[in-house]
């Protein structure tokens, strides 16, 4: 082999390696340049979506501000709730005790049975309102209220001597 034909070969060796780390270069350049403008779509689709973030955020803040007054409400609820409880049964501790010594004072009651426990009075039963039917002055036979007759005074309407009658009608 004649030193033209290595320098030649050499030369060509060098040119392809040169080529082909001009080509990679420009593939890099290109890759970069694409990865750049993904970057920048995706922070524009991130600023677009930011105001909803934002106000998401606030909703989760005024949601949790709810949730913990609802709490402190619940919370207050239940205190009241355990006073009303212990009230309820220290009234009816105060009443047990006013029984048992209603049966003390009674002969007729023997506290010292095994069995003895105090009977104590349980509340009146809730009523409905009266209604058109429920009239209090009814009779307990179920037969019709008479309304009782008086003598008018004179001078009224429907009494008697005054020429007037009484008749729905006639006012």
């Amino acid at each position: 082999m004649s030193t033209t034909t290595i320098v030649i070969i050499v030369v060509v060796v060098v040119l392809l390696v040169a080529a082909a780390v001009a080509v990679a270069l420009a593939a890099r350049k290109k890759k970069a340049t694409a990865r750049r403008e993904q970057a920048g779509r995706l922070r524009q689709e991130a600023a677009a979506v930011a105001p909803d973030v934002q106000r998401s955020r606030a909703e989760a803040q005024r949601a949790e501000a709810d949730a913990e007054i609802a709490r402190q409400e619940a919370a207050r609820a239940e205190q009241r709730a355990q006073q009303t409880r212990l009230g309820h049964q220290a009234e009816e501790a105060r009443v047990e005790d006013r029984v048992r010594e209603a049966d003390r004072l009674d002969p007729d009651v023997n506290q010292r049975r095994d069995d003895y426990a105090p009977q104590t009075p349980e509340a009146a039963p809730q009523t409905r309102p009266l209604d058109a039917f429920d009239d209090p002055r009814t009779p307990v036979d179920g037969s019709p209220r008479v309304a009782p007759r008086t003598p008018e005074a004179p001078g009224t309407p429907g009494a008697p001597g005054t020429g007037t009658a009484s008749h729905p009608d006639h006012g």
